[in-house]
């Protein structure tokens, strides 16, 4: 875990997913403006939400908090196909 203070002061722990951020990684993702997630891999549900907490052995993903809210998040997953599992791929928001 990590912590930081932006130029404006705000304190944003940087720490890793876990099993308890379903109901925040949500909220986060509904928050966000169709714009801000143009280039993602929408839609981002709590159905979605809920197979990427299920799979968190293939998945390196940091989230930022700020005041017990989720404000950022960034994913890179590592293929479980036999085909790519040399591959990885990022999302960031």
């Amino acid at each position: 875990m990590w912590t930081v203070t932006t130029e404006t002061g705000r304190t944003i722990t940087i720490r890793f997913l876990s099993k308890d951020d379903k109901k925040g990684v949500s909220d986060f993702f509904a928050s966000l403006s169709p714009k801000a997630v143009e280039w993602g891999l929408p839609p981002y549900t709590d159905e979605v939400v809920g197979r990427w907490l299920d799979n968190l052995a293939n998945l390196i993903a940091p989230v930022a908090v700020h005041d017990q809210c989720i404000v950022g998040y960034g994913m890179m997953t590592k293929s479980v196909h036999e085909r790519r599992k040399e591959h990885a791929n990022w999302l960031s928001t």
